[in-house]
């Protein structure tokens, strides 16, 4: 028996062999295999990359594959990826943490892709962040008190160079005095000069001050999609986040290019609640054919 780990975005793949596993006989020419695939760190930083910034956003999702031979007969090459049942997806922990390094922990987690198959995800997160998580948001989590509401501005956690730098500097300008305003980005950055007049406003993606600003958040300023002002996907975290509300900064003309396999409204996400627009013509065709009204 033998497992592949291929990363969805490169197609690069990474073959393990299984060693652990039992065949059982269900019935006449049915069997059942119950294996276990053991991962070391060195395996995850294989997977992760040693030229990859584990300061930024992982976008890499990882699909687990399996093959198995037997001796007496020949079998066919193909390689299905391992099933995710429904059932098993409301009672599986999507929080598993591990000793990265002296400065790090890791965060696997796995989840069922929305055709039913098992994927992960590898987030490597700094210990001061993880323990002020399990200190102040799993153990002690309290409503935090604030002077006024809160609007946090993210493009992509490593960018601030697009219409939500522009918006960042525009609510900063104009609305400072009625709103705590925040702009997320990783420490980084090549963008960090765009924002170094600003450094009392900004927050370091990952940080313990990222979390902080998760829960004061009022309003999330998104030019892509919310999630990315979560230091790491979890359960409690997207449901901390589902309670805000979202404002998509849309970049762009959406009305030349069909977008709705991105941005259209779907029955199992809330993508955004307001969704800017660049003319009545846009508007249109988002309130026609994306959902939003």
């Amino acid at each position: 028996l033998k497992a592949s780990i291929v990363v969805r975005k490169t197609k690069e793949s990474k073959s393990f062999n299984v060693n652990n596993f039992v065949v059982s006989e269900l019935t006449l020419n049915k069997y059942k295999i119950r294996a276990s695939l053991r991962l070391d760190i060195e395996d995850i930083q294989l997977l992760i990359g040693e030229n990859n910034d584990i300061s930024n956003y992982d976008f890499h999702v990882y699909d687990v594959f399996f093959h198995f031979e037997v001796n007496e007969l020949p079998l066919t090459d193909l390689t299905p990826k391992i099933a995710f049942n429904k059932s098993e997806e409301k009672i599986y922990n999507d929080e598993n943490w591990i000793n990265y390094d002296n400065n790090n922990m890791l965060l696997v987690r796995f989840y069922r892709t929305f055709h039913g198959y098992l994927s992960f995800k590898l987030s490597v997160i700094p210990k001061e962040t993880y323990h002020y998580y399990r200190q102040n948001v799993i153990l002690n989590h309290k409503p935090i008190k604030k002077s006024k509401p809160t609007i946090v501005c993210i493009e992509y956690p490593s960018s601030a160079q697009d219409n939500g730098l522009a918006f960042f500097e525009y609510l900063l300008k104009n609305y400072s005095n009625k709103y705590n305003i925040y702009y997320v980005i990783h420490k980084n950055s090549a963008d960090l000069d765009n924002l170094k007049q600003y450094k009392d406003n900004v927050i370091f993606y990952k940080t313990a001050e990222n979390l902080k600003v998760l829960y004061e958040a009022d309003i999330i300023c998104h030019t892509h999609t919310s999630y990315y002002i979560l230091p790491f996907r979890v359960n409690e975290l997207e449901r901390e986040l589902a309670t805000k509300k979202r404002v998509f900064l849309q970049h762009g003309i959406i009305g030349v290019r069909d977008l709705r396999y991105m941005y259209g409204r779907k029955k199992h996400e809330r993508f955004t609640d307001l969704f800017v627009v660049s003319s009545s013509r846009e508007k249109k065709i988002i309130t026609n054919n994306y959902g939003f009204s």
